[in-house]
Parts: structure tokens; C-alpha cells; sequence
């Protein structure tokens, strides 16, 4: 699996047609993959946190969890747009897009510091 991000989805698809069938593990097995992905992401920035009691665990990594599958494929799809990769590249980047919902603590510093550079690229000309 390294070298080529897609494998991941790969991987997850194969290993689900064994448990569900074929048809569902296409369907399902990117999902899976965002998933997994984001709870590693949750997991590694819950790992240098302060204690959290059981039930504020399981909803940080849920929340984060829907986030990515919500968020993960608009932002491969943008990718994929803004981009001169393929949609088969684009889109193998879904498990590391998810990782990194998954692992941002601070949304709003995220998005300020995200703003912030889109302003300073507009400003000087970098379009």
C-alpha cells in the first residue's frame, strides 16, 4: 500500500466483499476507508489532549468521523478541479483528506489560518 493512496480503498473494498458481497463492498468500502482513516486522525490529536471521560471521546471521534464522510468526497471532487490530477488520483487522496479532518483540534484557527492565506495569495497576485 505504499506509494498509491488508493490501495487503502482498495484494500477496505476487498476485504468487505468477503463479509457483505461484492456489490455492497463497492458501495461501501470507500466509506469504510474515510472512516478509518478519520478515526486514526481523531485518535492521534485525542493523544495530546487532556483526559476526556468515555462519552466525550466516543462523540469527538463520531463527530469527526461524519465530518469526513460528509466533507471528504466535495473536497477530492474540488481536488480534482483546481487541480491537473486525474479523478482517480483525486480521489485516492480520500483516506488522507479524512486523516486530516480527523486530526484538526481547532476548526476555527484552521479556517482563519486557511482565509488568511487565500487573502495574502489574492493580494499578491497568485491566482
Amino acid at each position: 500500500m505504499q506509494g498509491h493512496p488508493e490501495q487503502f480503498i482498495q484494500f477496505a473494498v476487498l476485504v468487505l466483499s468477503y463479509v457483505v458481497g461484492k456489490e455492497l463492498a463497492y458501495l461501501l468500502g470507500p466509506y469504510i476507508a474515510i472512516a478509518i482513516a478519520a478515526s486514526a486522525g481523531a485518535a492521534l490529536a485525542l493523544g495530546s489532549s487532556p483526559a476526556m471521560r468515555w462519552r466525550c471521546v466516543v462523540f469527538y471521534v463520531g463527530l469527526r468521523i461524519v465530518m469526513a464522510i460528509v466533507l471528504t468526497v466535495s473536497i477530492a471532487e474540488l481536488i480534482y478541479g483546481w487541480s491537473s490530477m486525474s479523478k482517480m488520483a483525486a480521489l485516492g487522496l480520500m483516506p488522507l483528506i479524512a486523516f486530516c479532518i480527523g486530526v484538526i483540534r481547532d476548526y476555527r484557527a484552521a479556517f482563519r489560518t486557511t482565509l488568511d492565506f487565500w487573502r495574502r495569495r489574492r493580494r499578491m497576485g497568485d491566482r
